[in-house]
Order: C-alpha cells, then sequence, then structure tokens
C-alpha cells in the first residue's frame, strides 16, 4: 500500500492564496493466480484571476503591438456617444458623480448635454481627453478586471481492477471499473447585452428614402432591431431621451431564423436604439460544470495450449472476449444569464420602482435584478457499450518465422443527449449559449482479419534482406444509421542491412463516419471573433483614423445535418 499526500503554492505576490493540494491512496494484492489493484486520489486547485497578473490585468494589449479586445458593451453608451458620468469615475469603482442620467429630459443623445462623443478622444496615458476638455477613461470595459484566468477546480478518481486464473492458466476472468468526478467552477464577464432583444417586421419613416422606398420604410429586423446593443423603448422609466429614432410596426416575421433571440416589439412602439448595457450588478457569469464518469471493463481470455495435441501451432493461439460499459454525465449550470422575456416586460415599464435601466451606472434594484437574472442549466449524457471478440495466433514457419494471424468482431452502441433548459431551448437568453435538445443513437458492427507473413528473417541471413515482413489487414464495417463499408491494409517492413535501419512503406484505405454531434445536433449558438481591418485607419467614413468600436463578435449558428 501507498499513500500520498501534498499541498503546494506559489511565493509569486500575484498568485499567493493559489494553493493545490492533491493525495492518493493504492493499494494491491494477489498471488500466484490473482491480482487486485485498487487506487483513489483527489486533487483541488483554486483561482488566479487575471487582474492579479501583470500580463493578463489588461485586455488592452495595444502596447504590444497586439489587439484592443476590451469591449464596448458596458453602461452608458448610446451608438456613438457615452454618459458623462464615466467622466467623473474610473470603470472600476463606479462611485460618486452622477450615476445615472435624469429621465427624458433631452431629445435624444447629440443634444442631451450629459453625453459626450465615445470617438472624440486621445490616448494620453491611460486616460482619454475628449474634445469638451474633460479627462475621462475611455468607454471600453476591461472584462481582465473581473474574470478568472485559471478557474478552480476539484476531482476524485477511483479505480480497481481483478484479475484471476482459472485452469490452469488457460482461462483468466478480468474485470476493472473508474470513476472520475470533476467540479469546474468558471467564470465569464457579467452579460454583455447583445444580441438585441426585440425584432419586428419592420419599422415606419426611418429608413433612407428612395424612388423604391419613398416612405423610408426600414425592414424587417429577424435578428433584432438593433445591430449593436439592444432597443429600449422610449417610455421606460429611466430613458433620458423623449424622442426615439425608430419605431416599430410589431409583428414577428415568421422567417425569424431560431436563436434570433429576439421578439416581436408592440406595434408602434418608439425605441432608442443601440443602447451598450453590461450587468455588473449581477455580478460574473458563473459557469459551474460537474462531470461524472463511469467504466466498466470485463471478460475473459485464454489460449488453446491444451488442444496442442491436435495441431502444435495452437499452443501459440490466444483468445480474449470483454465488453465495456462507459457512461458520461454532465450537468453546466450558468448564473448571472438575462432572461430575455423578464428583460422586455421591465423595459416597457413606466415605474421607477419596478422598471429596468440600461443607461445608468448599474444601478437597478435587488428586486429587478433577481427577476431578470437567471441560472440555466444543461444536461448532456452519452453511454458507450462494447462487445469484442478476437483470437490470434501462429499459422504456420517460413524460414523467415512464423506467420501470424487474428480475427475479431466488435459491436458498439452508442448513445447521445443534450437537454437544454426551456428557456435556452427558445433562445430568450442573453449572455449565454442558447441550443435546442440533441439526441441519437447508433448501433455498429465490424469484423476484422490480419495477417504478418516474415519473407525473411535474421536466422535465415538472406543478402539484402536481414529482415523482409509484409503485412494485409481488412476491416468491414457496418453502422445503423451510416451504411457499410471495408478498407484494407497493406504494409512492408524491410531491414536491408541489420537493425540499425529500418524502411517502412504502408497502402491504408480509411474513412470517417460521422458523429452523432455531427448527425443529431440541434441549433446551437457561438459568437466567434471578426475584425474590422479598417478599425483605427483613415477613411471617408473615418476620417479621424479612430477605432470604430466595431464590434468584436458576429452570431453564428451551428446545427447537425442527418443526411450527413
Amino acid at each position: 500500500m501507498e499513500v500520498y499526500a501534498s499541498y503546494g503554492n506559489t511565493n509569486l505576490g500575484f498568485a499567493g492564496d493559489r494553493g493545490e493540494e492533491s493525495a492518493y491512496l493504492l493499494a494491491g494484492t494477489g498471488d500466484d493466480k490473482t491480482n487486485i489493484v485498487v487506487y483513489a486520489g483527489i486533487y483541488n486547485a483554486a483561482a488566479i484571476y487575471s487582474r492579479d497578473v501583470a500580463i493578463s490585468h489588461d485586455a488592452d494589449k495595444s502596447d504590444f503591438g497586439g489587439f484592443d479586445v476590451r469591449s464596448s458593451n458596458m453602461a452608458g453608451r448610446v451608438q456613438g456617444r457615452y454618459f458623462l458620468g464615466l467622466a467623473t469615475q474610473p470603470q472600476k469603482s463606479l462611485v460618486g458623480g452622477l450615476l445615472t442620467p435624469t429621465p427624458h429630459s433631452a431629445a435624444n443623445q447629440f443634444s442631451d448635454t450629459q453625453y459626450v462623443p465615445s470617438n472624440a478622444s486621445t490616448r494620453a496615458g491611460g486616460n482619454r481627453t475628449g474634445t469638451t476638455g474633460i479627462t475621462y477613461e475611455r468607454a471600453a470595459f476591461n472584462f481582465a478586471d473581473l474574470t478568472p484566468d485559471l478557474a478552480p477546480t476539484d476531482r476524485e478518481y477511483l479505480y480497481g481492477s481483478f484479475d484471476r486464473d482459472l485452469c490452469d492458466k488457460y482461462l483468466t476472468v478480468f474485470a476493472d471499473f473508474r470513476y472520475f468526478r470533476q467540479f469546474w467552477d468558471g467564470g465569464l464577464a457579467p452579460t454583455p447585452f447583445t444580441p438585441d432583444v426585440w425584432s419586428d417586421t419592420g419599422g415606419i419613416a426611418q429608413g433612407a428614402v428612395t424612388a423604391a422606398n419613398p416612405l423610408g420604410t426600414v425592414g424587417a429586423h429577424p435578428f433584432g432591431i438593433s445591430s449593436a446593443g439592444i432597443s429600449v423603448p422610449t417610455q421606460n422609466a429611466f430613458n433620458p431621451f423623449t424622442v426615439g429614432d425608430y419605431t416599430s410596426n410589431g409583428g414577428f416575421n415568421g422567417g425569424t431564423p431560431i436563436f434570433s433571440i429576439a421578439s416581436a416589439a408592440p406595434p408602434g412602439t418608439v425605441f432608442t436604439t443601440g443602447v451598450k448595457y453590461r450587468s455588473l450588478e449581477a455580478g460574473l457569469r458563473t459557469d459551474k460544470i460537474t462531470t461524472n464518469n463511469y467504466e466498466f471493463t470485463g471478460g475473459l481470455k485464454g489460449n488453446l495450449g491444451e488442444f496442442s495435441n491436435a495441431w502444435d501451432q495452437l499452443k501459440t493461439w490466444e483468445w480474449e472476449f470483454g465488453l465495456r460499459y462507459n457512461e458520461s454525465n454532465r450537468v453546466q449550470r450558468f448564473g448571472g444569464i438575462v432572461n430575455n422575456n423578464a428583460l422586455r416586460t421591465f423595459l416597457l415599464d413606466t415605474d421607477p420602482a419596478t422598471a429596468f435601466n440600461p443607461f445608468g451606472l448599474n444601478k437597478n434594484t435587488k428586486t429587478v435584478i433577481n427577476q431578470v437574472f437567471v441560472t440555466t442549466h444543461d444536461v448532456e449524457e452519452s453511454v458507450l457499450l462494447t462487445e469484442d471478440f478476437a483470437v490470434r495466433g501462429d499459422l504456420f514457419n517460413l524460414p523467415g518465422g512464423a506467420v501470424r494471424f487474428a480475427i475479431g468482431g466488435v459491436h458498439e452502441g452508442d448513445t447521445y443527449s443534450d437537454q437544454p433548459d426551456p428557456l435556452t431551448q427558445t433562445g430568450q437568453t442573453t449572455g449565454s449559449t442558447n441550443s435546442q435538445p440533441t439526441r441519437g443513437s447508433r448501433d455498429s458492427w465490424s469484423i476484422f482479419w490480419e495477417t504478418r507473413v516474415p519473407v525473411t528473417g535474421p536466422t535465415w541471413n538472406f543478402p539484402g534482406a536481414y529482415s523482409l515482413e509484409l503485412g494485409y489487414a481488412e476491416r468491414f464495417e457496418s453502422y445503423s444509421d451510416f451504411g457499410q463499408t471495408e478498407r484494407p491494409k497493406f504494409d512492408v517492413r524491410w531491414q536491408p542491412i541489420d537493425q540499425s535501419l529500418t524502411l517502412r512503406a504502408a497502402y491504408i484505405e480509411a474513412f470517417h463516419a460521422p458523429t452523432l454531434f455531427e448527425l443529431f445536433s440541434g441549433s446551437s449558438q457561438s459568437f466567434p471573433n471578426v475584425r474590422d481591418a479598417q478599425s483605427g485607419k483613415v477613411t471617408a467614413l473615418n476620417p479621424s483614423g479612430l477605432p470604430t468600436g466595431t464590434e468584436p463578435q458576429v452570431q453564428q449558428i451551428i446545427q447537425g445535418n442527418p443526411t450527413l
């Protein structure tokens, strides 16, 4: 028996509280017929936060020749201008100064003196100076101030194996099991409010007036009315503006793609579009993942030496039969996520006591926060059951050695399911990956055979062919959902002089059957990063050459294809 334990930490100040602990017990016993081994282990590690490490505390890497990947999604921004409250305190503290603009005090962000241009800034140290002469923080959110660089985790392992010889080593029974559990406590930046939570079939009198569109009607918005940020009704109790820039005709576009994240706006609703927000008041999005994996293997194996009286070569023949059951269960709980259904209700609210305020510096009440922000869950399960049988041994001898042969068969039953909660399935979350359920299964059967032919060998001393071996293998497979296929393999192994030089060549045909996820996965959402090559360059649309603030991510939908 062996018992082990360790504790480690770093003497670097930024991670002085980042401890790691591990321990295990390993034990075994046996005799000339039986072997038993048991192992149990644990591991635990604390987090390191990006803010505590010099190279990672700032997502703006432009000083190092990289990209500024800070986000424009933060409280106070409305299209090209942002709330002057940011000028009076650093982004991280959000204390002092004006914390929310005066409701319904100006026509729009261009006439409201509480707002300044977000692109009228020059870089000076860590601050930016606007055309008003006020020094203020650049309107960008540094998520590295809050997020963990290495998330905390803990793991537990359990393993055991057993084998016993029966019938004087002509028959052996064997088995093993494994159990693995992991809890991962990740964290992401507070939820950015994008894409928009409103959609419609079109607007009125706000588009470009052309011969083909004399009324200036805006077309349908299946992906959301605002292309960046969200749209907020002017009736919202905290909207600082009295004149909207878009009036919706309402309705729902029947061709709206799934996960547009938007829902029908009430007809006639007047909106302020392009409102940016990030839910600092709700804290980090928590990503808690618990994984349990179980695996059991059992079977019989032996040799045919007891029958060698009938055929001498049988003393080299071995056989093995086994089955394996492998189950994986994964539960994800994602906290700090926006319930779009609730958010729309609170954005329409005209009562300051109950409305959601997307304009102020994260000043929503606890009651509103508890209803708008939720924890979603996702349960993923997979099971793989395998049975296999194989026989191998020598057929006959050649001058170069014995010709070996093997034949066997395998059956696999594979099932997979992924079940998100209803809010995620319907695409009504912001800050999470919306996805639909996935469920699929398949059975596959295969037969294989293989032979190795030693044409020459070291004992033969053949000039120019110290060792020459040819190989041939074939595998036939049949899938319940994919069809049948058969593929060969031919190879040669040649040592012309001695073991100091070996040459190999092979011809192999292979294939890839689509995975269950590739075939049956429901629609899932992702947001890959994109780069605006013109950002920061002087162009006709951007004569100042300042960064345009283009969103660094676009929405992407991935879906399985059953006809692969």
